[in-house]
């Protein structure tokens, strides 16, 4: 099958980081002074961009939040969330592992499992483990945050739509093709609610889909897909985007594999038109 653009992957991944980004706790005065010291350094080292730095004193706050705070001290969770965020921009995934899952677990002990105070560090986790191609967690995490926004904002949240994008990406990996297809279908229908069917998140979609579909042998569905990509990506994109290029490509690979022999050489010629 023709392999779907890798931009396409990047823009969903950042699209979905934009929403869980570093949560800064503040600790109140009546902390120990070494608490709140450590804290500030961390915060300090934090807005100058000197991660290596704030890792440090990350580390050394969320050690003093379990030496000194009480069990229940919301803090501690928030503490241990910013470890692992940090963990995960630093790209030390393995190590992200367990302060993102203590704090998901911290958070819905405290708010309960179906609160929305869970969703970034759900979110945050389920990334993390795509990072780590642990396909089986990504999906279990990513399942978790759709039933916490389901709670609070219903079956048909706009909210869900990039965290399908996910989780059909998750599916893809898996092979799990039919997945892919219900989660890609489910946020098409989402985005449609909103008005937002010509969107280009709806195009990013109908790309992915057009993978789903060829594996599950559907050429007329296939085809179906690559159109309404083309028509959104052509209407929303300058002509001198390198995305149309990369549209384009895979426009004259998949109509080639399904049989549209003319519509195949109409794409190559878009794209000898676009290469630089």
């Amino acid at each position: 099958m023709p392999r779907i653009p890798s931009s396409f992957t990047r823009w969903a991944t950042i699209r979905i980081g934009l929403l869980v980004g570093l949560t800064l706790a503040i600790p109140a005065a009546s902390d120990t002074g070494e608490l709140t010291a450590s804290y500030t350094r961390y915060k300090e080292a934090l807005n100058g961009k000197d991660y290596a730095t704030a890792l440090v004193y990350a580390r050394k706050s969320d050690q003093l939040a379990a030496e000194q705070l009480a069990e229940n001290d919301p803090r501690k969770a928030t503490l241990a969330y910013n470890l692992g965020t940090l963990y995960y921009r630093l790209d030390r995934h393995q190590d992200a592992v367990e302060p993102l899952a203590r704090a998901t677990e911290a958070y819905r002990t405290l708010h309960g499992p179906e609160s929305m105070e869970t969703l970034p560090s759900l979110q945050r986790l389920a990334l993390n483990y795509q990072a780590l191609q642990n396909w089986r967690e990504a999906e279990k995490s990513h399942l978790a945050a759709v039933r916490v926004i389901e709670a609070s904002e219903g079956r048909k949240s706009e909210t869900l739509a990039p965290i399908l994008i996910q989780l059909g990406s998750v599916a893809e990996a898996q092979a799990a093709y039919k997945r892919q297809q219900n989660y890609g279908r489910r946020a098409l229908y989402l985005y449609d609610q909103a008005g937002k069917s010509r969107g280009l998140e709806s195009a990013r979609i109908h790309v992915d889909l057009v993978g789903a579909e060829m594996q599950l042998g559907d050429a007329a569905r296939v085809n179906q897909h690559m159109e309404w990509a083309i028509e959104i990506y052509d209407e929303k994109l300058s002509p001198d985007d390198p995305l149309l290029l990369e549209i384009y490509t895979l426009a004259s690979q998949v109509y080639e594999k399904t049989g549209r022999e003319t519509e195949a050489r109409k794409y190559r010629r878009r794209a000898r038109e676009l290469t630089p």
